[in-house]
């Protein structure tokens, strides 16, 4: 359970899940992240947020500066600055150390980084 908290959307995708989503859970499709802003039973269709602003649980310990690349650690079910996470967005605020959650601009990239 991630809960992440959706600030502003602006795009969304149709999403069918195996084993039910609740609102706030974060889910990975490859190297594709979105959320869910609603539940979603199993086998019924809804919608993940896969761009947008959104707030969620950060890696506890250290601050992320305004801007910086973030990434999704599926594991731990946090955001991180570890590249070998999967990529989720851009911070638009700085998190603390001591902070909790991040807000994070999520938009989907190709694995490679490069834009084409």
């Amino acid at each position: 359970m991630s809960n992440f908290k959706n600030l502003q959307e602006f795009v969304r995708i149709n999403y069918t899940p195996v084993s039910a989503v609740t609102a706030g859970d974060v889910v990975v499709q490859g190297s594709f992240v979105g959320y869910a802003t609603e539940d979603i039973a199993a086998g019924a269709l809804g919608t993940l947020v896969v761009m947008g602003l959104t707030e969620g649980p950060k890696a506890s310990g250290s601050a992320i500066a305004a801007g910086s690349d973030v990434y999704w650690d599926d594991e731990d079910e946090v955001i991180t600055e570890t590249q070998t996470d999967i990529y989720l967005g851009k911070t638009t605020l700085l998190a603390a150390s001591a902070a909790v959650l991040a807000r994070v601009f999520v938009y989907p990239t190709p694995a490679s980084g490069e834009v084409s």
